[in-house]
């Protein structure tokens, strides 16, 4: 769908259309109650609104001393014609200018060198008599922009400027540039008002006073692409602000009140907004979720009736065809195939037609492309293919292996990016009967032709018959349903499709349980050998396997996976930001993927914009937010095991404990909780059970999300503290009662485990005979055979889990003195997110396998595991000797069995 988001860009897009301004301070009226900053498209006395922003003098040298320095690059001077369209096409051109500089105080510098320029050609378009109303407005707005960008970047007299264009503005006789003067100073006056409140009663006077203006604003102006622009700005700075009721109200009156504009794109827009409540009311997320979970009858009903609610509003627009197209995408990707084909059923009744043709080409497009995808399970594969000499390529050859045909091109950078794990993947399993076939998707075949010459692939590599200008409409595209690249088509040894694949990451786990499903191996490889194979020789690195001509593609995805700290961190906020600058920066910071918020100096740059913020004169709710957003982070970060984070956290929360501010106490509230749980590891044992009842009481009146997933492993800890076995079973159950109904999967799936009855105790386990096998995070299967004869822990653990991170230096250190053919270690990792397990594996350089997925979850059954970390020490003659929820409780039985094993070998 990314023609139609395009077409209709993304709401939060906005809050960079109209930059958030310096504020210069204000007060409210309190004799009249009345806002002082009350700004409203319909006063038609401009001498108060005139009034309520400060003058100051225009002074371009300075601005042209302060940004140049003797440093400007005088070939872009702008334009000397005086023809209005070519000052238009100047500024065009000098807008869409990428911001140039090999590190970020250049590329800011020649920012604002550029802001500049745009003044100047704004000020010069305004100037000429024969521009129309439509040319002065772009070169008004451009202005502002201009005057704002440069004041924010501390450019002497630049906010005068911004405030003395404005005033002219307001008294121009063109009422449109009125209009749009009265709207900068609305602009203006937000942004004084909320860095100038003294008081939490005084922001939220601010704020709905704000609210209502906005509202105000609304009449009048439905075809007014600017106000619609800047209510949206307003909206998203309100949510922001964690103001949801009045963001909420907001949108809403926004969206009823420009949906009918005459202006199409706005109307859309406006329809976009309703749409976005509808989904967010319908929690179509949140139920497909819980279907992906517990997979049950009655989580289907619910998925597909909020589906159903989505499709049946009657403003229905762009936004939920996209929503809708995206949940049938996932349904297919994880093999739901019977309920992603009622969703596109609903889709095709809720589409039948749109107003613009383009776009509904567009729709039905990509509803064929998710039908033939989704059709494909079970149908023969008879595609049509030629190899590179121009020979029919015989399917025929490979039947009776496990075929997976690779659709990539040159011009992909996300191709090459994924080609040298698909080797290690290719190596794994090319001796289990798994052949791997790229169809290339490239039109230019002299061009496929030098990329092959320079790098040979390990598979044979094969084109379709029929050329088409186009690689989506060629044939193997559309008998496919391939709108992206890289994807996979796996093929079974009976010659029928099995799965369609957009992941190249999952692609060894499906073949694994495809093998497992097909037949029954004789004997998994070692695991040793697969650590092996499965390791990419560092000294070359990825890049030495690709062309030098192609780097530059592959260097955009690569650059994440090998960058280190910069001496100057690349994700620091820049200098000079404003208050509301800071929160802006910090919220977005916040919306990051996990990929790059782990990144290093991510952290980091986020707790000195935080501490930044915390610096300035700014009002609670802004000092709040700061509190919140850097403890968040350090927390996340904690969470998964970074020590020097949980240091950090530990004292920002003392730091800010003596701050008597009601709003950033509750924040601490949570922290301090969390805290204490991890100190009862310390405490004297009587006095834990009236512990417990106070964090069973907070986390009550909690709403549990995936932040409490620490607090539950550290409960579990303490719990597995008590020999008393009743007890530890009623706190089990009273505490997983609580975890199940928790918004995060993870949590409420532990606490089904904490609340179901135990079938087997850990004392009754021992004696007994225990062997291991399954789907292992290297991708392999596990081989128990080659553990036996050893002392071996099996540990059930998470990464989400502090006391399993606490006890893993311990159980290395013993990994590390006692030789392989002696001691051993099987991790039970009962994550479900897997990047998390990869990177503390990475960063903790973890050696011994770890089972994954359903099969470390079936584990977790059969043992009746309820609390982790839980170890098991099997001897070498295969039986449990020893079960414990810490190390040292279990280092006398691994001393006493391995000198069991080493006597044995003398």
């Amino acid at each position: 769908m990314q023609h139609l988001k395009k077409h209709y860009s993304y709401l939060l897009t906005i809050l960079f259309l109209v930059p958030l301004a310096l504020g210069c301070g204000g007060e409210s009226d309190e004799a009249t109650g009345k806002s002082k900053y009350s700004i409203k498209k319909s006063d038609n006395d401009t001498s108060d609104t005139v009034a309520q922003i400060s003058t100051g003098e225009d002074n371009t040298q300075q601005q042209s001393t302060a940004i140049d320095n003797g440093t400007s690059d005088t070939s872009n001077t702008g334009s000397s014609s005086t023809d209005p369209n070519d000052v238009e096409k100047t500024i065009t051109t000098l807008r869409d200018a990428p911001a140039e500089g090999t590190t970020q105080q250049e590329q800011t510098r020649n920012y604002l060198k550029n802001q500049q320029l745009l003044v100047r050609e704004a000020d010069k378009l305004l100037s000429i008599e024969t521009a129309s109303t439509e040319q002065k407005l772009l070169a008004a707005a451009v202005k502002f922009e201009g005057l704002t960008a440069l004041a924010i970047g501390k450019v002497p007299n630049a906010d005068a400027a911004r405030q003395r264009f404005v005033q002219e503005l307001i008294t121009d006789s063109d009422n449109e540039l009125v209009d749009a003067g009265k709207l900068y100073a609305f602009n203006i006056s937000i942004d004084q008002r909320l860095t100038s409140a003294k008081d939490p009663a005084e922001m939220a006077k601010h704020l709905k006073d704000i609210t209502q203006e906005s509202i105000d604003w609304i009449e009048g102006s439905q075809d007014n692409a600017d106000v619609f622009q800047n209510l949206q700005r307003v909206a998203l700075i309100l949510n922001q602000l964690q103001e949801s009721e009045l963001a909420q109200e907001l949108f809403n009156e926004i969206g009823e009140g420009f949906k009918e504009s005459s202006n199409t794109d706005v109307a859309r827009q406006a329809k976009m907004i309703l749409e976005q409540a509808v989904v967010f009311k319908v929690q179509l997320g949140d139920k497909l979720s819980v279907y992906f979970t517990e997979e049950s009858d009655e989580s289907r009903a619910e998925m597909l009736k909020s589906v159903e609610q989505l499709l049946t509003f009657d403003d229905r627009d762009v936004f939920i065809f996209q929503e809708s197209i995206q949940l049938a995408t996932t349904l297919i990707e994880q093999g739901h195939n019977s309920e992603a084909t009622k969703v596109l059923e609903l889709l095709e009744e809720a589409y039948p037609s749109y107003d613009d043709e383009a776009v509904f080409t567009q729709m039905k497009r990509e509803l064929g492309t998710l039908r033939k995808r989704n059709s494909l399970p079970g149908q023969e594969w008879t595609l049509a293919a030629n190899t590179l000499n121009g020979e029919t390529f015989d399917w025929a050859q490979l039947k009776g292996k496990v075929v997976v045909v690779d659709f990539w091109a040159t011009w992909c950078a996300p191709c090459l990016a994924a080609m040298p794990h698909m080797e290690q993947v290719y190596e794994q399993f090319k001796s289990k009967d798994v052949v791997f076939v790229g169809f290339s998707m490239d039109i230019d075949r002299n061009q496929l032709d030098n990329f092959l010459a320079n790098r040979q692939l390990k598979w044979p590599v094969i084109v379709d018959p029929v050329t088409a200008e186009d690689p989506w409409k060629i044939p193997a595209a559309l008998e496919c349903g391939i709108n992206s690249i890289p994807c996979m088509v796996i093929i079974g040894k009976d010659g029928k499709i099995i799965k369609h694949l957009q992941n190249s990451s999952i692609l060894a786990l499906e073949l694994r349980k495809i093998l497992d499903a097909e037949t029954k191996p004789d004997s998994a490889e070692n695991p040793s050998q697969t650590n092996a194979n499965e390791t990419p020789d560092e000294s070359t690195g990825d890049s030495a396997f690709i062309p030098a001509r192609f780097l530059p593609l592959l260097s955009v995805y690569a650059q994440a996976e090998n960058e280190t700290p910069a001496q100057q961190n690349p994700y620091l906020a820049p200098k000079g930001l404003s208050a509301i600058e800071l929160v802006d920066y910090l919220f977005d910071m916040q919306e990051k993927p996990k990929a790059i918020r782990f990144r290093p100096g991510f952290m980091e740059a986020v707790a000195d914009a935080a501490d930044r913020l915390l610096a300035t004169k700014a009002s609670d709710k802004f000092h709040t937010i700061a509190v919140r957003l850097k403890l968040d982070i350090l927390h996340e970060q904690a969470s998964y095991g970074n020590d020097n984070a949980s240091e950090l956290l530990s004292n920002a929360v003392k730091a800010h404990s003596d701050d008597d501010r009601e709003s950033i106490t509750r924040v601490l509230e949570f922290y301090q909780k969390e805290a204490f749980v991890i100190g009862l590891d310390d405490v004297e044992l009587d006095t834990v059970p009236e512990a417990l009842d106070e964090t069973y009481s907070y986390l009550k009146n909690a709403k549990l999300s995936d932040r409490h997933l620490r607090m539950a492993s550290a409960t579990v800890h303490v719990i597995n503290r008590f020999d008393d076995a009743n007890y530890r079973e009623e706190q089990f159950k009273r505490f997983g009662e609580l975890f199940v109904e928790s918004s995060n999967k993870e949590l409420a799936s532990y606490g089904r485990k904490l609340s179901k009855p135990k079938g087997t105790t850990a004392s009754a386990l021992v004696g007994k005979t225990a062997e291991f096998s399954g789907l292992t995070a290297l991708g392999g299967n596990l081989n128990w055979e080659a553990y036996k004869g050893k002392v071996v822990v099996v540990d059930f653990w998470a990464t989400w889990c502090g006391p399993c991170r606490r006890e893993m230096p311990k159980l290395k250190a013993i990994y590390d003195r006692l030789p392989r053919d002696v001691f051993d270690v099987i991790g039970i990792n009962l994550d479900k997110d897997q990047e998390a397990l990869a990177r503390y594996v990475d960063a903790n350089a973890i050696q011994w396998e770890n089972i994954i997925t359903e099969d470390a979850q079936n584990y977790a059954k059969q043992f009746s595991v309820a609390g982790i970390p839980t170890m098991m020490v099997i001897g070498p003659d295969g039986k449990i000797a020893a079960v414990a929820h810490q190390v040292q409780q279990l280092e006398e039985t691994i001393k006493k069995l391995a000198r069991t094993v080493l006597d044995e070998q003398k």
